[in-house]
C-alpha cells in the first residue's frame, strides 16, 4: 500500500499491467476498498479481468466477482484456470453444489487438461458442499496427486463428519510415505476422538513426539479431546497443564471431559477458573456446564448460567441449551416448569428434547407427561418405536398393566421390532478393524 502510495505521488498512470499487479496484491491483503477502484482506472485485458475475479473472490465479494465471470464469457475473454479456480473459491462461499457442477463442466469442456491446482480446489469445494462422491471421482482420476491433492479429500472427510475414512485414508497417506502436515495430524486425532478410538489415537500421539509437533497449540487442543472423549481425563488434565497457550477449544474440552464423566464438581470449578484467567467462554462451554448441573440437580445454578449466557456474555442460547435445561428441570422432578420452559421456547421443541423429557418420566413415574413425550417423538419420528417401550415401561412401573399391555399391542401392530441387546467385550477388536496398528506403525 506505501508502494501504490508513492506511485500515485509520483503521478505514475496506472496502466494494465501495474493495475493487474495492483489490484492482485489488493485482492491477497485484503484492500478491498481500492479494487473496485483500480477497476474503474484502467482498460481491461483477459489478465486483468482474471486478476479483479481473484481479488473480487479472495475479498468475499462474491456477486461481484460473478459479474466479471459472465462479462469474460460475453466478451469472448479467454479464461484460464486461474479464473476457474477463482470462480470454485466463489462457489463454495455460496455452497451450492449445483453452480459447483456448472463451473466444473464448464472447465472440463473448456481445457484439453486440467492443472492440479484447479483440481485440487475442486476437491475442496466438492467436499465443503457435501459430495464426497464427486470429489473422491475427482481425486482417483488425477494423474499426478501432490499432497494438497491427499489433504484435500482428507479434509472432505473430516468436514463431512466421515470419521472411519478419516483413519483409513491416513492409512493410505502412510503407505504412500506421504508426509503428515499438522492438519492431517489434528485431523486423525479428532476422528479417534469422535469414535473414542484411543487406540489409533495412541499411534498418532507418538507419531507427534518423533515429529516435533507435540507442542503445536492445535494438535494439543486436538489430545486434550482426544484423551478426554476417551475417558483418560488424567492424561488429558496432563496435557491441559503443560500446554503454554490454551484457547478456549483447550478449555471446553476438558470441561465437558469432566461433565461427561462423572467430574462435574470439576466441569464447574474448571469454569470459575476460566473466568478467573479471563477466558470468554462461548456457546459451547454452556453445554458441558448445564449438562453439569442436570447431572447433579443443581436447578438454582443450572438456570443461574443459562440466565447469564444472554446477560453476560451476549450468547444466543440455542436448542441444545433448551434442552439441557428441560433435562435439569425434568430430572429434578419439577415438571411443570420443565413445561413451561417448553412453551416459551423460541424454537420448536426437537427430538431429542422430548427424548430427554420422556427419559425423567420412566425415572419419576409421570404417566401423563410421558405419553405427551412419546407422541411427540412419534410424530417427529413415527418409525421410532422407542418410545412405545419407554411408555410400556412408565406403565408397568406405576402397575397399571392393561395400558402396558395396550402399548405393547399397538407396538406389535405396526410390526416394529425391537434391536436385541448386545455388547462389545472387546474394543480394542472394533480399533483394530478401523486402523490395523501393526500396518501403521511409526514411521
Amino acid at each position: 500500500m506505501q508502494l501504490h502510495g508513492c506511485l500515485l505521488k509520483m503521478g505514475t498512470e496506472v496502466d494494465t499491467a501495474l493495475g493487474t499487479a495492483l489490484m492482485t496484491m489488493y485482492g491477497r491483503c485484503g484492500g478491498v476498498d481500492e479494487i473496485p477502484r483500480l477497476a474503474c482506472r484502467i482498460r481491461h485485458d483477459a489478465l486483468s479481468r482474471t486478476a479483479l475475479l481473484g481479488a473480487y473472490a479472495r475479498t468475499g465479494y462474491n456477486a461481484e466477482a460473478i459479474g466479471v465471470f459472465k462479462e469474460m464469457i460475453m466478451k469472448n475473454m479467454a479464461i484460464d484456470q486461474s479464473a476457474m479456480t477463482g470462480m470454485l473459491q466463489v462457489c463454495s462461499s455460496f455452497g451450492q453444489l449445483r453452480m459447483v457442477r456448472q463451473v466444473h463442466c464448464y472447465a472440463l469442456k473448456t481445457f484439453f487438461k486440467l492443472d492440479t491446482l484447479l483440481l485440487n480446489a475442486t476437491i475442496t469445494v466438492y467436499g465443503r458442499c457435501g459430495d464426497i462422491n464427486s470429489a473422491e471421482t475427482v481425486f482417483y482420476l488425477m494423474e499426478e496427486n501432490d499432497i494438497i491433492s491427499w489433504t484435500a479429500l482428507l479434509t472432505c472427510y473430516t468436514q463431512n463428519g466421515l470419521d472411519e475414512e478419516v483413519l483409513l485414508f491416513f492409512r493410505k497417506m502412510l503407505r504412500k510415505g506421504l508426509g503428515s502436515p499438522v492438519f492431517c495430524i489434528t485431523s486423525v486425532l479428532r476422528a479417534s476422538s469422535s469414535i473414542s478410538n484411543l487406540a489409533v489415537g495412541l499411534q498418532i500421539h507418538s507419531r507427534t513426539l518423533k515429529l516435533g509437533i507435540d507442542d503445536d497449540n492445535s494438535v494439543q487442543n486436538a489430545l486434550v479431546t482426544l484423551y478426554a472423549n476417551c475417558g483418560s481425563v488424567q492424561v488429558a488434565l496432563k496435557i491441559f497443564n503443560s500446554m503454554s497457550n490454551r484457547d478456549i477449544v483447550t478449555w471446553n474440552a476438558l470441561l465437558t471431559s469432566f461433565s461427561q464423566h462423572g467430574s462435574e464438581v470439576a466441569a464447574i470449578q474448571l469454569f470459575d477458573l476460566m473466568q478467573e484467567e479471563g477466558i470468554c467462554p462461548d456457546a459451547y462451554t454452556f453445554v458441558g456446564l448445564l449438562s453439569s448441573c442436570s447431572r447433579m440437580g443443581l436447578v438454582k445454578e443450572g438456570c443461574e448460567y443459562f440466565n447469564e449466557m444472554k446477560e453476560k456474555y451476549n450468547l444466543e442460547p440455542k436448542m441444545v441449551h433448551y434442552t439441557c435445561m428441560v433435562d435439569l428441570l425434568a430430572r429434578a422432578g419439577r415438571f411443570c416448569d420443565a413445561m413451561d420452559f417448553i412453551d416459551a421456547m423460541p424454537y420448536e421443541p426437537d427430538q431429542i428434547l422430548w427424548e430427554a423429557l420422556l427419559a425423567s418420566c420412566k425415572v419419576h413415574g409421570n404417566l401423563g407427561l410421558g405419553r405427551i413425550a412419546a407422541k411427540k417423538i412419534l410424530e417427529i419420528t413415527p418409525h421410532d418405536y422407542s418410545a412405545y417401550i419407554i411408555l410400556s415401561s412408565i406403565h408397568a412401573s406405576v402397575d397399571m398393566w392393561d395400558e402396558k399391555y395396550w402399548n405393547r399391542t399397538v407396538f406389535d401392530t405396526q410390526r416394529a421390532r425391537k434391536d436385541t441387546g448386545r455388547s462389545w467385550i472387546d474394543a480394542q477388536e472394533l480399533s483394530e478393524n478401523i486402523f490395523d496398528a501393526l500396518q501403521i506403525g511409526v514411521t
